[in-house]
């Protein structure tokens, strides 16, 4: 903003207990969301009405009817509303799908009969994780199972009206029994003796396992491979939280996400990943010398081995309303062998949404003080459309090579704002001011990448390359009026065309217990703009950008017993140059040269493990915070860039610990020229 604001003692003590008290609100807030609740043997959908009424961030959506036989007896402790039902689901044939801040939960089982009881020892106790399996009495075939939960309580949804019922419990007999009520009371169970031949000592693979920079979790064989997507999947993991199709990692922003090996441009992508053809799941929060300066964070997900399921169709719909309705289509289609894989996706969506906004600004000048109270109302309608075509081809167990290309636009976009301004001159009222604006935007752009990876011999190498280009437009036309202050129109227009080319190179070579990764990337960027006032009242601009980023690293790993240690440094060559009407702008054009360094060091023994992570990494300012060029927002705020922006660097430095299923990360963070 190119306002000036005089700060005065009074106004510091008022600013500090401001933001003071808005802390505090939103700690409170932020607690508030928190579940800590004990439930012995009640309904679940009475479980979720009570979870509902002790929050105010999510809606709980549920057919009470539907959840009413389900029983629960959990302790949550401090748990987010997400977490708290996941919990509370446990084994049972329920599904909870999050969007937003709405979660729908529903029986995944629609049917006829549910057979009911409760599994109980030799003394009464609750038998919890029995196995209960429904058979055909006709051909034993299975047409239900469950597992109990700690009350020993169990519903299995099953269509038959007669069933013979088979409960196992390690330890205990076997029970079989025929049942054509769905009451199936109190089975009780009693102890198997057992005369023991030989003993097996099987290891434990542990669910969490550290990596250079983070960690990785294990999905298959676990709870989180019978999730209702992959979404789901990630707002469990540390650290990790879902909004919709918005990833976020506590204390490092958005991530950029590999699957495979390959970068995800549309997490779209991520909804044809079923959980249950996920290997592993690797959340890095401290990535090495490999990945781009300015990322601080890195999701890589590893599928199993790919299995030849021929041709397979998708189609997905949703629809919201909140005041106005917003609604996401997507058909996918997919060819598959052990060794081809080819898929299209096409996707198109609408939102519709809006903010009512109070803005109060005040302008202090030498010799005069503008306090301007506005009302200001918005509305936006936008129509986008994707199209996705992806081929990839296994050479062999070790080698394969994929490309990809991707369409993304708005067919129809439109803003509209209303607002209503208040103006007093030094205390004097001068006038009210109705302002009316509609905002045309567009945005159309095109994505080609090809990718190899493989190895040669015992070298492993990793090459992508990637072609971006787009156009985005933009027309404003704004109406301001006034009795005090005059009638005032505003036409403006902004034009930008941009291409960018890419590529990355990267050798993994292994060297003495350790492995050797060092490689280069390459990229050029041009872009061309303009933007126009008819009533001048800003200045009309003519830009063009031109940018060269040459970056090299080198990053090693060293296997020590029970040590892990991890070393690397990037450097990047960065020339920027800015021209206005076809002459360079030397305070906006930028050359950065750049060492990067980072280290991390791991131990384990037995169910622990520590790490510790130190990196550096910068956040460079982008063209439209540099810019000199003006935007109109009213007749008395106008926004603008400042050339004289430094990069800010930032240290990180980040100490992990887990142990079993406990996870317990505490970082530091140092900002220079925020």
């Amino acid at each position: 903003m190119k306002n000036i604001f005089k700060t005065t003692p009074d106004n510091c003590k008022t600013v500090i207990l401001l933001y003071l008290f808005f802390l505090l609100s939103s700690a409170q807030q932020s607690y508030a969301q928190r579940i800590t609740r004990q439930y012995n043997n009640v309904s679940f959908s009475e479980a979720l009405k009570d979870i509902n009424a002790r929050q105010h961030k999510y809606t709980i959506n549920f057919v009470y009817d539907e959840l009413e036989d389900f029983k629960v007896t959990k302790s949550i402790r401090n748990q987010n509303v997400p977490n708290a039902i996941m919990q509370l689901i446990g084994f049972y044939p329920i599904r909870m799908t999050q969007v937003e801040n709405n979660i729908m939960v529903e029986c995944t089982h629609k049917t006829t009969y549910r057979y009911k009881g409760r599994i109980v020892d030799e003394r009464g106790n609750a038998a919890e994780y029995a196995t209960i399996a429904l058979l055909s009495p006709i051909d034993s075939a299975i047409v239900g199972h469950g597992v109990s939960n700690e009350n020993g309580y169990f519903v299995i949804p099953c269509n038959s009206r007669k069933v013979l019922a088979r409960i196992s419990y390690i330890g205990y007999k076997t029970v079989c029994r025929i049942y054509n009520n769905t009451e199936m009371g109190i089975i009780k169970l009693y102890p198997q003796t057992m005369i023991v031949k030989g003993v097996v000592v099987k290891g434990d693979r542990p669910q969490y396992k550290m990596l250079p920079g983070g960690m990785e979790v294990a999905v298959e064989h676990t709870l989180l491979s019978k999730m209702a997507n992959t979404f789901e999947v990630l707002n469990l993991l540390p650290r990790v939280s879902v909004n919709g199709q918005s990833i976020s990692i506590f204390g490092k922003g958005a991530p950029i996400v590999y699957i495979n090996n390959k970068r995800v441009h549309d997490n779209n992508e991520i909804v044809n990943i079923t959980p249950d053809n996920i290997k592993s799941i690797s959340v890095i929060t401290s990535p090495g010398a490999e990945y781009d300066a300015e990322v601080e964070s890195v999701i890589r997900i590893r599928t199993k081995e790919r299995r030849a399921n021929g041709f397979s169709l998708r189609a997905d719909a949703f629809g919201k309303y909140n005041k106005w309705m917003a609604d996401y289509e997507l058909i996918s289609a997919r060819y598959q062998t052990k060794k081809f894989e080819i898929a299209n996706s096409l996707w198109t969506m609408g939102t519709h949404d809006g903010e009512d906004n109070n803005l109060i600004t005040d302008i202090y000048l030498p010799d005069k003080h503008y306090h301007n109270n506005q009302k200001y109302m918005t509305e936006l309608r936008n129509r986008y459309l994707s199209e996705y075509l992806s081929a990839d081809y296994s050479l062999n167990d070790s080698n394969s090579v994929g490309g990809s290309y991707r369409y993304y636009g708005m067919l129809k976009g439109r803003i509209n704002s209303v607002s209503r301004q208040d103006v007093l001159l030094n205390g004097v009222a001068q006038g009210s001011i109705d302002q009316d604006e509609v905002m045309k935007p567009f945005l159309s752009s095109h994505q080609a990448d090809i990718y190899y990876v493989g190895k040669v011999g015992q070298v492993g190498v990793d090459f992508n390359a990637t072609y971006y280009a787009v156009k985005n437009r933009r027309n404003d036309e704004g109406f301001e009026s006034s009795k005090e202050l005059g009638y005032q129109e505003i036409h403006s227009s902004n034009r930008q065309n941009s291409d960018m080319w890419a590529g990355k190179l990267v050798v993994n070579i292994p060297l003495w217990k350790g492995n050797m990764s060092v490689g280069t990337e390459l990229s050029k960027t041009d872009s061309h703009g303009t933007f126009l006032n008819e009533e001048q009242l800003v200045p009309s601009t003519k830009t063009d950008i031109h940018e060269r980023n040459i970056a090299g690293f080198a990053q090693y790993g060293l296997v020590l017993s029970k040590w892990t240690v991890g070393l690397g440094v990037r450097y990047e060559n960065i020339v920027r140059d800015y021209l206005s009407d076809g002459v360079k702008q030397d305070d906006v054009s930028r050359k950065y040269n750049n060492f990067f360094p980072n280290l991390s060091v791991s131990c384990n023994k037995g169910n622990w493990y520590w790490q510790l992570n130190i990196n550096e990494k910068i956040h460079r300012p982008s063209y439209r915070q540099l810019g000199n060029f003006m935007q109109y927002d009213n007749r008395f705020l106008y926004e603008g860039g400042n050339p004289t922006l430094q990069p800010e660097k930032v240290l990180n430095a980040e100490a992990m610990m887990i142990y079993k299923w406990l996870n317990v990360s505490i970082g530091y963070k140092y900002l220079k020229d925020v």
